[in-house]
């Protein structure tokens, strides 16, 4: 095993401090492998349509972040790693501020396309399947928006640890 260099070392403490902040605020925190969790699974089942939902994207269902099996595996990912962790920090806080309104805003309006299972008692139930369209979903835009203000921060500070010669050239 070879040594670490400053960089990995600095790496390491910004991801392990994150994780304690992340433990901080949401005291049932953990990060497991999608391909070891029944509900990852049957969710990567349901969204056949979605190729890549078990291998290139994070889900975080609370207090859970659910990650791919190269999570931790991959130096080439190390500030991929904690900025996404990051991201999903702001969504964790989010839900556990919000509750399940978080949910709810979440996933609208597609998740109203569930009471279309009704029309078995009514068929005026139907026009719940247009929820499936693509229609906007302001209240999720503005919690990936939250979201993705700490993924550019994070990545900021960084490139910042990195070189901090740019903070001059930034500035200046």
């Amino acid at each position: 095993m070879s040594a670490m260099s400053l960089r990995e070392l600095a790496l390491l403490k910004m991801r392990v401090r994150l994780v304690d902040r992340i433990k901080t605020d949401v005291p049932d925190f953990a990060i497991k492998r999608k391909s070891e969790s029944l509900l990852m699974r049957l969710l990567s089942f349901v969204l056949f349509f979605n190729k890549g939902f078990m291998t290139k994207y994070v889900s975080t269902i609370y207090p859970a972040v659910y990650v791919p099996d190269w999570w931790g595996f991959q130096k080439s990912r190390e500030r991929a790693e904690i900025e996404i962790l990051a991201h999903e920090y702001v969504h964790l806080c989010d839900r556990k501020r919000m509750g399940r309104l978080f949910s709810l805003i979440y996933l609208s309006p597609q998740v109203f396309s569930l009471f279309a299972l009704a029309a078995f008692w009514n068929l005026s139930c139907l026009w719940f399947l247009v929820c499936l369209l693509p229609w906007p979903s302001p209240g999720r835009a503005w919690l990936e928006f939250r979201a993705y203000k700490m993924s550019f921060a994070v990545n900021y500070w960084m490139r910042l640890a990195d070189d901090p010669k740019r903070k001059e050239k930034h500035y200046t």
